[in-house]
């Protein structure tokens, strides 16, 4: 992990807007409290990852051991997973407003998602991620696994469930969808 947390910190410069939608949210929702941040997989990701439902209960269960009187920043592209922590969580939670799918296709595979929009989202939630005081995502998605590498946490202060998968051969990368004709 330490060379990604190297590269990521030599290469990855959001630009000036990127960082200053970051900044008007936070001042917005946050302002100066201190946070904690989740990352929520649901979609297509339940292909990749069989144990998806598991994961995201032990997100929620982990949550649980964070300050009560922190507000909680919610990253997800589901509907229902927003849902969900909403109704768990009520105004506790905040999330940003971005593209979300409420069925079992990744955003990125509709063809009403814009994907510079897509781009620009996750890289703001990100950014937001990585002010908050602690972090719990799913190790299994690159957002979580590049959220840990891009900030030196403290320790016990970002926790992944599961193996990240910087860490992985992720064959499905190299998968090409097949459509009928073709």
């Amino acid at each position: 992990l330490e060379i990604f947390r190297h590269l990521a910190a030599r290469y990855l410069r959001p630009q000036a807007d990127i960082l200053a939608e970051r900044d008007a949210f936070l001042e917005r929702h946050i302002r100066n409290r201190p946070f904690v941040a989740v990352h929520m997989r649901g979609s297509d990701k339940a292909i990749e990852d069989p144990d998806l439902d598991a994961t995201n209960a032990l997100l929620a269960a982990a949550l649980e051991t964070a300050d009560p009187s922190w507000p909680i920043l919610l990253l997800t592209d589901d509907m229902h997973c927003l849902a969900r922590m909403k109704e768990r969580h009520g105004a506790r939670l905040i999330a940003t407003e971005c593209q979300r799918t409420g069925t079992g296709e990744g955003l990125h595979y509709l063809p009403e998602t814009d994907p510079v929009r897509a781009g620009r989202e996750v890289l703001i939630d990100a950014c937001l991620a990585l002010k908050a005081q602690c972090f719990l995502g799913n190790g299994r998605s690159n957002v979580s696994a590049m959220i840990q590498v891009m900030k030196d946490w403290e320790p016990g202060n970002c926790t992944l469930i599961g193996r990240s998968m910087l860490l992985e051969r992720n064959l499905h990368v190299h998968q090409i969808p097949v459509t009928a004709g073709s």
